[in-house]
């Protein structure tokens, strides 16, 4: 009797601190940014409905629980919030279960109310804006990602949870652990058909053997779990322990793309979305079905992964049958998801969609924090990270990154008369890699790290190390723009550049940079210089300048963390930088000089009512003057609009945006960089391991930008570079660069810093000359 109480208080001691363990083992949940809606806010009805789908809000007539919503006409959305006061900490404005009512004018939410809270003198509250949810990336779990989505008591279909019962244990509620009755059920089942068809094993058994004991089909073995299971409901609530065994379910296991490493698919969460696509909330009774059907086997009863689906459409119809016998759905409802056929699945690959790069970074971040400051454990179990991606923008970012190599693979397919896959035999595929950012808070709204993180966890926004080309030169245009100490800017938009062979000492050594075509067009403006990205001319600003006044503004705006070297080469891109630099540093531009960001986690919310942490930045810095990065600004518009970069527009992108081409030497790397004033995207395309692609940053990576802004920006009206003060506007000749009168024969407009606009009139050869000027200027005028 002694050695059995000691035996039993083992137990005890072992299945209590193993479910405690178990219970602070939850994942950390990586969102997306929260949803929030505010008046005035522009919002096209598509993607209003697309996000709270997402969301898991459903439709209906009327509205009557938390996730329903119900258009009341074309203009008018009521719904009713749903719970957030763990998830949306710090943010939300109304309590959970809050009705609210949206009218909208056209595409501007015009209006919010809501009804059941009173305002002043009895009316309906006003609010200002209103907190829907935010969108689950992915998660992390200890050190590893893990292919689980938790799912709560309260979240689960209320016929999931009845299959899971009348199937695996329908006394459940009533034993208390161990069920005699189900035991002796089952002996005489499987007596009568010869061999083990049923189980008698409890729910409370079934997750003591998956958390504490192995399978093996042992007395000893099944002895221990009846006792832990007695144990375990002695300590416990059943609500935690049916939570506990939802989510602890294996329903098989995800590959990689080579068959590498395995990793299990945990819950009835994860399992929805692996084999359906779709939340839990969002399955249909057939799907919950077969759900439950694959909890006896999913080697046996994963729709079309082992055998054929009669095996899986055998079982899930036996569930359905189940059900309508104990009288949870009608006869009619059972045999009509009966007759819904089993859709083979492909087997569940590792990890898809769901922002992975995102979640893999954000990990890094957090130990990353903990390690420099110790303000967070990095591995909290249960904790919630809110990032800044836009779950839309994501979305845009992923088809573009992956309908861009495609097409591009494609057309080199024809031009080779080879075909498409990917990669030509024994070469690896083109990579891409894409980042976009908010320029107004530094916030990152999408970031693609790889065309396939299946294939390769290789974050290149974050990780590699590329020459830029010709990105950089903003960097040197910046730099002669600036003020100097003086007061004065080395040079103007007008100022007229020699573009010729030039010979500068580099390491010794005689370097003469070439223009990309070998041709020298002679003496042109600073803005002719940008918009045709020549090399020679760029490289002669810089000389100008000073090559140690380049590298400063490098450090200065993030376009480089690393003390460059002060050498020629450095004002044609001949460095390393990320595309997450090199994303920071046009962000500077676009937020008017001000370094701001980059920041991807907004806050990080602690489990049972811990501390929420709000990932704070540095205050953005003041750079370089608004009045210089407007300027260049103004310079990259026309390398849209005219230069190296008008492909964006002949490709229908027609707003008021900035950007530039970078083309590394030798073909390597493929660049663009561009920005409006609401969002700044960064696209590098190219192989890992150094080769030529053979494409420039117009020909590969400015389509991917295009498409990927294009759509992005799709729901928003466009909006115009306001000019600062301490700019002002004057049109000059453009082949002089001094002020144009009406003699003479070509003028454009051009901005300047105050104080720095020319003073000297250009001169008109003759009057024959001015005739033609002004001839010219009408056939423009005409054709364009």
């Amino acid at each position: 009797m002694l050695l059995g109480a000691v035996w039993v208080m083992a137990l005890d001691r072992q299945v209590v601190r193993g479910f405690e363990a178990h219970l602070r083992r939850q994942p950390t949940v990586v969102y997306g940014s929260r949803l929030t809606l505010r008046r005035d806010q522009m919002v096209a009805r598509a993607e209003l409905e697309e996000r709270l789908e997402r969301l898991e809000f459903r439709e209906a007539d009327p509205p009557s629980r938390p996730g329903e919503y119900l258009w009341l006409d074309e203009e008018t959305l009521q719904l009713i919030l749903r719970p957030q006061k763990d998830l949306l900490a710090g943010g939300s404005t109304l309590p959970e279960g809050s009705p609210v009512v949206l009218r909208f004018d056209g595409e501007r939410l015009a209006a919010l109310t809501a009804p059941s809270l009173e305002g002043g003198q009895g009316e309906a509250a006003m609010p200002s804006a209103v907190l829907i949810g935010a969108e689950p990336l992915g998660v992390i779990a200890g050190e590893n990602r893990l292919s689980m989505v938790p799912v709560k008591l309260e979240q689960a279909p209320p016929t999931l949870l009845a299959a899971v019962l009348t199937v695996e244990d329908r006394r459940f509620w009533r034993h208390r652990g161990v069920d005699p009755r189900a035991i002796g059920r089952a002996a005489v089942v499987n007596l009568q058909a010869g061999r083990i068809v049923e189980g008698g094993s409890t729910i409370t058994q079934q997750l003591v053997k998956n958390l504490f004991l192995g399978h093996e089909q042992t007395v000893r073995r099944k002895a221990r779990e009846a006792v832990m299971a007695l144990l375990l409901e002695a300590h416990y609530p059943k609500a935690v322990i049916l939570e506990a065994y939802l989510n602890s379910i294996y329903f098989g296991a995800r590959t990689n793309a080579f068959g590498g490493s395995a990793q299990a698919v945990i819950g009835v969460g994860e399992a929805a979305d692996v084999y359906f696509g779709r939340p839990v909330t969002q399955l249909s009774v057939a799907e919950q079905a077969l759900l439950v059907a694959m909890i006896k086997s999913p080697v046996r009863y994963a729709p079309g992964l082992f055998q054929t689906t009669g095996n899986a459409k055998a079982r899930r119809d036996l569930v359905l049958r189940r059900l309508a016998t104990a009288g949870v759905i009608s006869p009619e409802i059972s045999e009509a998801a009966q007759a819904t056929p089993v859709a083979a699945a492909h087997p569940p690959t590792l990890m898809p969609g769901g922002a992975p790069y995102v979640v893999d970074w954000t990990q890094q971040l957090l130990a990353r924090r903990s390690a420099d400051e110790g303000v967070l454990t990095p591995m909290t179990p249960g904790r919630q990270v809110i990032t800044t991606i836009d779950p839309f923008l994501q979305r845009a970012a992923e088809a573009a990154v992956r309908n861009g190599l495609r097409l591009l693979e494609q057309g080199r397919s024809r031009a080779t008369a080879a075909p498409s896959s990917g990669a030509a035999a024994g070469q690896e595929p083109i990579q891409a890699a894409l980042i976009a950012l908010d320029p107004r808070t530094g916030a990152i709204k999408a970031l693609v790290g790889g065309r396939d993180y299946q294939e390769s966890q290789f974050n290149r926004v974050v990780q590699a190390r590329r020459q830029p080309g010709s990105l950089f030169k903003p960097v040197v245009y910046l730099a002669a723009l600036e003020r100097a100490p003086d007061g004065s800017p080395p040079f103007t938009l007008a100022s007229i550049i020699p573009d010729e062979p030039i010979t500068l000492q580099a390491g010794g050594e005689p370097w003469t940079p070439q223009n990309v075509d070998l041709v020298y067009r002679g003496p042109v403006t600073f803005r002719q210089v940008a918009e045709s990205s020549l090399n020679a001319a760029t490289v002669r600003i810089a000389s100008t300048v000073g090559f140690e006044r380049v590298v400063r503004m490098a450090q200065w705006t993030g376009a480089s963390d690393t003390l460059l070297p002060a050498l020629p080469s450095v004002a044609l891109g001949a460095i390393e930088a990320s595309p997450l630099e090199m994303a920071t540093f046009y962000t500077t531009l676009a937020a008017g000089g001000r370094r701001i960001g980059p920041n991807i986690i907004d806050l990080v919310v602690e489990p049972d009512g811990g501390p929420t942490t709000f990932w704070s930045l540095a205050p953005p810095m003041a750079v370089v003057s608004p009045e210089a990065a407007y300027l260049v600004t103004s310079l990259l518009s026309g390398v849209i609009d005219r230069g190296t970069g008008r492909l964006v527009r002949a490709m229908g992108f027609d707003r008021p945006a900035a950007g530039k081409t970078g083309t590394s030497s030798n073909l390597h790397d493929a660049w663009f960089a561009g920005y409006t004033p609401e969002l700044v995207a960064l696209v590098w395309v190219g192989y890992d391991r150094p080769q030529p692609l053979g494409l420039t940053g117009a020909q590969a990576a400015l389509p991917i930008w295009t498409r990927f802004m294009q759509a992005a920006l799709e729901p928003l009206p466009p909006s115009e570079f306001e000019p600062p003060e301490g700019v002002v506007n004057h049109r000059i000749d453009s082949a002089t660069g001094t002020l144009a009168t009406w003699r003479c024969p070509d003028s454009v407009p051009e901005w300047f810093l105050a104080g720095t606009e020319p003073v000297d009139e250009c001169r008109a050869e003759s009057t024959g000359g001015v005739v033609r000027g002004w001839m010219s200027r009408a056939m423009r005028w005409f054709t364009n």
